[in-house]
């Protein structure tokens, strides 16, 4: 059967055509297509840009199997660029090259700018992401970033989302992408629904190759497919491969009658009536490939096959020839399904066979002995869903690790998730538990950075446990240490101290250096929030020795971060500001994310104790960015609720009162005491500037509770501070220096000369 060319969507259409001209105007723009599967969304993008061959246009179809992939989309785009257009070939590849050399530090806001600046003087760039829902979080974020340049850029970018496709919640990069545009007015949203009948005429004549559709028949294709135009074409497919209709024959649809055939009762029956009449061999092909998935190379087709490259080739040429199989538009021999409906229906046909058909395909890649991180997630992803359960246990720990290393903490934790799930199934041996004992750790260290401290409490436990049975000091030491580690963020100083001292005790008996240096930190750093900041200052120094000692650069970079907390409480900004540079200079080497948002987040505290609140702004930026990175969903609230102080402080009330009411919740949800006392503090600062002293002396209050609950020293003081300097702003010497005072008592006390100095400055 004829493919058919763009039908109907003429509204649609001019609406994609009118954002082009205005991209090629050098007025960026972005739009979002949505649409039922079926629906065309993506012969309207590609029938867009065929007439308009004056625009480079690349596109990608994104896959659930490389959502952990960084900046895959977009390195996918840039090489169709370069194939295809020679002008901007050198700008790719200069882009591409930057993006695999840094993808594990973050999205090259500079280098991406500078590319689209350098492509848009040989016209314009129209990008076309299709399931941008599947886009992987790096690229979602590098979009993000685009899109507040928009207006400089020659770019037209589309992204297209099936209808009723689940989302993240609140806060997730795609969710705080689309919002941006949309605030930004940058962006126009677009759904796809059902052709009306006209277009199904055109479309059934372009289908069948006549030049009328009689009006009973037009009638009984729209109430079986409801004007989906894929649907359409599968059902025109069965209803000719079952003799029913004759291509190019009027009069077989001037007799035909619904009631006497054999109509499917859904779009699944269609394709599986239809590849059913397939012949076994190329059935049984289809099968075979629809083992690696949605698209394949030919290589791979010829691996499960077990047949040379031309059979292969002459395969995929059949396949095509039906309609079953299209060749992409990726560099290399790559095809890919029809439709994900085909690819389903033909993969599940597999049965029992798929267990097999995914061992084979996981002895194909580990004999090709390949070591970069996309092949050990491949191997995992196989060999989970193979009979080798002990390898598939093997390359899941691998692949959780790999993910760990490459700062994607959620792909890490799904892989995790299998190992542990094939454990419980598996023989105990000293080996399992061995595996066992690893991917709890595994589990805990990443339930807590992403923010789910109960469940990394409960796994530490758990190791806790398994490590007192099998006599493991060093895995004992580690339970204790991770324990120490979530007390101390939920604020429960005494259970940090506790377990710090016995991970201490336990890491030097052991002699495990690491451990030993960071439970010296969890140690000074209950101190330093208890307000003993000379015995903090001792565990500090002892920590950075006993991390010289075993050249433990990370352990320094995030030991900078405390002494720079300590030295800040002390009133040394500027010397603060220099130790915090120095330790996301170690960071940024060591690739630490996750503390590398601690530590702007903490330098943009040390620009709000200076009042300077645009660059504090940035600094928090940078720390939520990081944040939301490594899915650490506490620092991100950390970040915005100190983001809030900024906003408060320039007059930005709305802003600083959405910001903690988002941080809020999240910090309500991991249990930060110390977090959701800052909220209430600076809802408080927020709601006084708006002279609503009810609201501000309720959220003062409880801000005040909770450091009294916590006691945490340095907190109160400056909340009491907070509240004076406000009051005193209003005239109200007498109440303001109530509260002064009581800060002053406070800070004085433990030598916070910072927090006096500020007290004593607003004091009559």
């Amino acid at each position: 059967m004829a493919d058919s060319p763009l039908i109907g969507r003429k509204r649609e259409f001019e609406t994609l055509v009118k954002y082009l001209e205005m991209a090629k105007d050098g007025k960026g723009q972005a739009m979002l297509l949505m649409g039922d599967p079926g629906m065309g969304k993506s012969t309207l993008v590609k029938g867009v840009a065929e007439e308009h061959q004056e625009v480079m246009f690349a596109y990608y179809v994104c896959k659930r199997e490389e959502i952990h992939k960084p900046f895959r989309p977009v390195i996918a785009l840039l090489d169709s660029i370069k194939s295809r257009y020679a002008k901007a070939g050198s700008y790719a590849a200069q882009l591409k090259n930057s993006l695999e050399e840094r993808k594990e530090q973050g999205g090259p806001l500079k280098e991406t700018l500078t590319f689209f600046k350098n492509v848009s003087k040989h016209g314009a760039l129209f990008l076309f992401i299709d399931n941008i829902h599947l886009a992987d979080r790096d690229t979602i974020r590098l979009l993000r970033e685009i899109s507040t340049h928009l207006n400089e850029l020659k770019l037209h970018l589309v992204m297209s989302l099936p209808s009723g496709e689940a989302q993240e919640g609140e806060g997730s990069p795609l969710v705080e992408l689309l919002g941006t545009l949309l605030v930004r007015d940058k962006m126009v949203t677009m759904k796809l629904g059902s052709m009306e009948r006209e277009e199904i005429e055109d479309h059934l004549k372009q289908l069948l190759q006549v030049k009328n559709i009689p009006e009973e028949f037009l009638n009984g294709v729209y109430d079986q497919t409801a004007g989906n135009p894929f649907f359409v074409k599968e059902l025109m497919n069965n209803l000719v491969s079952c003799g029913d209709l004759v291509i190019g024959d009027e009069s077989s649809l001037i007799v035909f009658n619904w009631d006497e055939v054999c109509v499917p009762d859904s779009i699944d029956d269609i394709i599986e009536n239809r590849l059913l009449e397939l012949p076994d061999e190329d059935l049984n092909t289809l099968k075979a490939i629809s083992i690696w998935g949605m698209e394949f190379s030919l290589q791979a087709a010829a691996d499960i096959l077990e047949v040379p490259l031309e059979d292969a080739l002459d395969k995929a040429e059949k396949l095509m020839t039906a309609g079953l199989i299209k060749k992409t538009d990726s560099q290399g021999d790559i095809y890919k399904f029809e439709h994900s409906k085909m690819h389903e229906w033909i993969y599940q046909s597999l049965g029992n066979q798929r267990r097999d058909m995914h061992l084979k395909a996981a002895r194909i890649l580990e004999n090709r002995n390949e070591d970069s991180a996309d092949a050990i997630f491949n191997l995992a992803y196989h060999y989970s869903r193979s009979r080798d359960i002990e390898k598939a246990i093997l390359f899941a720990i691998m692949a959780a690790k790999r993910a760990m290393r490459s700062n994607a903490p959620r792909s890490a934790l799904k892989f995790a998730e299998t190992a542990m799930r094939l454990l419980e199934g598996a023989e105990v041996t000293g080996e399992s538990i061995t595996q066992f004992m690893e991917t709890e750790e595994l589990m805990a260290d990443l339930y807590f950075t992403l923010g789910r401290w109960d469940e990394s409490l409960e796994r530490y436990n758990t190791l806790l446990e398994a490590s007192i049975q099998q006599n493991d000091a060093v895995a004992e030491a580690r339970a204790n240490l991770g324990l120490s580690e979530v007390y101390r963020n939920k604020g429960d100083w005494q259970r940090a101290h506790e377990y710090g001292l016995i991970a201490m005790n336990k890491s030097q008996s052991s002699n495990y250096q690491r451990g030993f240096a960071m439970a010296l930190r969890n140690l000074g750093y209950v101190n330093w929030r208890l307000g003993n900041y000379d015995k903090a200052q001792e565990y500090y120094n002892s920590c950075i020795a006993a991390a010289a000692q075993i050249k433990d650069m990370e352990t320094m970079g995030i030991i900078y971060i405390e002494i720079g907390n300590l030295t800040s409480v002390r009133g040394k900004l500027d010397e603060a500001m220099k130790i915090y540079s120095k330790s996301i200079k170690i960071l940024e080497t060591n690739k630490n994310f996750r503390e590398l948002a601690r530590a702007y987040n903490n330098l943009g505290d040390v620009y709000l104790q200076k009042k300077e609140w645009a660059n504090a702004l940035t600094h928090f930026e940078k720390s939520k960015r990081y944040a939301d990175r490594m899915g650490d969903k506490n620092m991100a609230a950390w970040a915005d609720l100190n983001a809030g102080e900024a906003h408060a402080n320039l007059g930005n009330l709305e802003n600083a009162i959405e910001n903690c009411k988002r941080a809020l919740d999240i910090l309500k949800e991991t249990g930060d005491k110390s977090g959701i006392s800052g909220v209430h503090k600076t809802l408080g600062m927020a709601y006084a500037l708006s002279d609503d002293w009810d609201s501000a002396m309720s959220h003062f209050n409880i801000s005040i509770d909770i450091n009294k609950e916590t006691k945490t020293p340095d907190t109160l003081a400056d909340t009491y501070y907070v509240i004076g300097d406000l009051l005193m702003k209003e005239g109200n010497e007498d109440d303001a220096n109530y509260y002064l005072k009581m800060g002053l008592d406070i800070s004085e006390k433990i030598g916070a000369s910072k927090i006096s100095e500020r007290i004593r400055a607003v004091m009559k």
